[in-house]
């Protein structure tokens, strides 16, 4: 058993919840899985 089924079997409503209504549109690097995971989340130190 995963650690996610397992949360799920200690937390059975969790399975009911839904992204936020803005999720994808607000941060679009969550509906591509690519750009997930190059993202940056800060500016390189040369910006700040």
């Amino acid at each position: 058993m995963n650690q996610t089924e397992l949360l799920h079997v200690n937390f059975p409503h969790l399975r009911d919840l839904k992204p936020f209504d803005t999720a994808h549109s607000a941060t679009p690097w969550l509906a591509d899985s690519e750009a997930k995971h190059s993202r940056k989340p800060c500016a390189p130190i040369e910006e700040a």
